[in-house]
């Protein structure tokens, strides 16, 4: 039996959508311990958005003595990828599970990642297929981004998403997801579910990246010591994304973060 622990991120959430996530992955761990496939459980909430009081209220409401849960409250929003560092930094446990506060798990999710993960033989992290509200793919898991495939994704115009169909579908990796292929290049920060050890391994998140391409750079830093397994059997509901839709603000953080991450790991144009 193994231990997990849990680093959640907020910023300004919608806290009904967190009450969601929350009772789904406290469903999720109460079934694998169950099972016996985990023996223990802690989940650290990061508060980056001065909503701790009201996050700690969501949690009362729901949570379960047999989980331990922990808020920890920045004066101010730190990023993703150093809020989760924070928790991971505490976190004394086999395998960790980065998971994003919009994101609604079944019954099976913890208890299939431990089985998969403890049965794959150099495996540092697991990612999952990822669909959205109205159950269409979100393609969570990723090729090396192209700055074509990126602006595409971006501007998310059918004619042009149409005559380029070729560069996002090798972006979004789809031929692989058709195939059912275990072996991801990239995965999405929503849901990474990994080595404890490994993780600290490659110190984390780097923090240089304050929103966005994160996942993808610790994607690449893990894999210089395993693999990505991506099992076809492992699903959750994504209800985040659409960047270009969040507003300016977020394009801005989007292209600062594509271009530290192509300066650090090579460009790719088409």
């Amino acid at each position: 039996m193994c231990s997990l622990s849990v680093s959640i991120v907020t910023y300004r959430n919608n806290l009904t959508v967190l009450a969601e996530t929350l009772t789904s992955l406290i469903q999720s761990i109460e079934y694998a311990l169950e099972k016996g496939t985990l023996k223990s459980a802690k989940v650290t909430i990061v508060d980056n958005g001065g909503q701790t009081d009201r996050i700690r209220s969501v949690v009362e409401n729901i949570a379960l003595a047999t989980i331990a849960f922990d808020i920890l409250a920045n004066q101010t929003n730190v990023g993703f990828g150093r809020g989760h560092n924070q928790a991971l930094s505490l976190a004394v446990s086999d395998y960790h599970l980065v998971l994003n506060p919009d994101v609604i798990m079944p019954l099976d999710v913890v208890d299939k990642s431990l089985r998969a993960v403890t049965s794959s033989e150099g495996c540092v992290m697991i990612s999952p297929i990822g669909i959205n509200e109205q159950g269409d793919p979100c393609y969570l898991r990723k090729n090396y981004p192209s700055v074509l495939a990126l602006v595409l994704r971006g501007m998310n115009v059918n004619f042009l998403n149409g005559l380029f169909s070729r560069s996002l579908a090798h972006y979004e990796d789809r031929i692989a997801l058709k195939q059912k292929n275990n072996e991801a290049k990239l995965a999405s920060g929503c849901f990474m579910f990994c080595q404890s050890m490994a993780l600290k391994k490659v110190g984390g998140f780097d923090p240089l990246f304050f929103l966005y391409f994160e996942d993808f750079d610790l994607s690449l830093r893990l894999q210089t010591i395993g693999w990505i397994n991506f099992p076809p059997d492992i699903v959750i509901q994504h209800l985040g994304g659409k960047t270009a839709a969040k507003g300016f603000r977020h394009i801005i953080l989007f292209a600062q973060s594509a271009f530290r991450f192509f300066q650090k790991h090579g460009w790719k144009w088409i």
